[in-house]
């Protein structure tokens, strides 16, 4: 089996929603609600799967007609360009830099988990930053594990600070980023995956899934080591991610509100533009939902939204497969258009690879539980950031050249 962006597609919805709803449905028949709602009554296991499949056929339709525009066939060939150290030494620099200023201007590692949503929605540009400085200090560690150095000095301080800020903070996105980019670096993309690589593979995401239940106990003030045995013996799968993706299934299940027919996906348009610069900016369908479903909302409080419920409300439960269409074509266009003009700018095979097969992925896994088309926007701000540290780099390498 090759781990192609569809494959990826299809595990993702597995582990989201063929897993989730059995925990879901195990805990509607305890008698327990997850806001308000039961889940054992109002999940049907046979329209989840429906509903599965006809995402598979959008995304995949979508998948075979536009796989090949303008990507320079960077998405289903990678491991084409050589590793740069260089680029390696650049991202690490640019990622310490982040790093430094985050914890000067904003104090990241002295905000705890009850701190944490109000700072993001209150420091959007911090959040940003954050962002970047995981994706940066991700490139920079796969470029060293795949030049055979996995434990560099300058690795490990990077490791060890997005830890710190998982266990400070609770955001597990640090640990998705750290995850691909290991992939990548072990090759396992795109290639037949042997035994060995499906082991190593399976006890990566174990020990981060494990990681995770982990997590929530140290939060809720248990010592690290009580914290370890707590979620060792209470894991359950939906400790893994809010509920708010499922909650907006139910949801939209039990209320069947009015199809939108891709009104709101303007606002997805809008969205790309940062709150700091646009304050009233409208809302997406997730704000709105979470609003509307958590009491005493705060800004920055959110459930995550599923592209089922988002598919749902637009074209009704017959027409999902709709949505994942449009949601597939929009996916292979944007990154095609991306990829062309980002080669122009850097000329790395490897570096335009590595940050699909790192980015790229995590935003294919961020689609499960937010708009299907705020990858865009994802998209446009990190490549703002990865032009300016490569313009930098230029404007350096050709000061350096008239020094000498």
């Amino acid at each position: 089996m090759k781990l192609t962006t569809v494959v990826l597609f299809v595990i993702f919805n597995i582990i989201y929603y063929l897993v989730f709803v059995i925990g879901i449905g195990a805990l509607g028949f305890s008698g327990k609600t997850i806001h308000g709602f039961s889940p054992g009554n109002a999940v049907a296991i046979s329209a989840m799967l429906f509903n599965f499949a006809q995402a598979i056929v959008g995304f995949g339709a979508a998948h075979l007609l536009f796989r090949n525009w303008k990507t320079n066939n960077f998405i289903h060939s990678p491991y084409q360009g050589v590793p740069s150290k260089q680029l390696a030494r650049l991202y690490a620099f640019a990622a310490i830099a982040l790093l430094s200023y985050l914890s000067v201007s904003f104090s990241i590692f002295d905000i705890n988990y009850s701190e944490a949503y109000k700072f993001r929605s209150e420091n959007s540009s911090a959040a940003y930053l954050q962002t970047l400085f995981y994706l940066f200090s991700a490139i920079s560690i796969s470029i060293y594990i795949s030049l055979g150095k996995t434990f560099t000095p300058i690795s490990v301080i990077l490791i060890a600070a997005m830890v710190m800020i998982v266990l400070r903070t609770g955001d597990k996105n640090a640990l998705a980023f750290l995850f691909f980019a290991m992939l990548y670096a072990l090759r396992i993309y795109n290639t037949k995956i042997g035994i060995s690589r499906i082991a190593l593979l399976s006890l990566l995401a174990i020990i981060i899934l494990l990681f995770t239940s982990v997590l929530r106990f140290y939060r809720s003030g248990f010592d690290f080591q009580t914290a370890l045995i707590l979620g060792f013996y209470n894991f359950d799968v939906l400790s893994l991610d809010g509920a708010g993706p499922f909650v907006s299934i139910l949801h939209t299940m039990d209320s069947r509100p009015e199809y939108l027919l891709g009104s709101k996906y303007i606002n997805d348009i809008y969205n790309i533009i940062p709150r700091f610069i646009w304050p009233e900016r409208p809302i997406t369908i997730p704000e709105e939902f979470a609003q509307s479903i958590i009491k005493d909302w705060q800004p920055g409080m959110g459930l995550g939204y599923s592209p089922y419920a988002e598919a749902q409300s637009n074209w009704g439960p017959n027409f999902i497969f709709v949505h994942f269409f449009m949601f597939g074509a929009v996916w292979f266009i944007v990154w095609g258009l991306f990829a062309r003009v980002f080669a122009s700018i850097c000329g790395s095979r490897d570096l335009i690879s590595r940050i699909y097969y790192v980015f790229g992925v995590y935003l294919l896994l961020l689609s499960f539980r937010t708009t299907s088309l705020s990858f865009i926007k994802g998209m446009v701000h990190v490549f703002a950031a990865v032009f300016v540290v490569h313009a930098c780099n230029t404007l350096l390498h050709h000061a350096s050249r008239r020094l000498r």
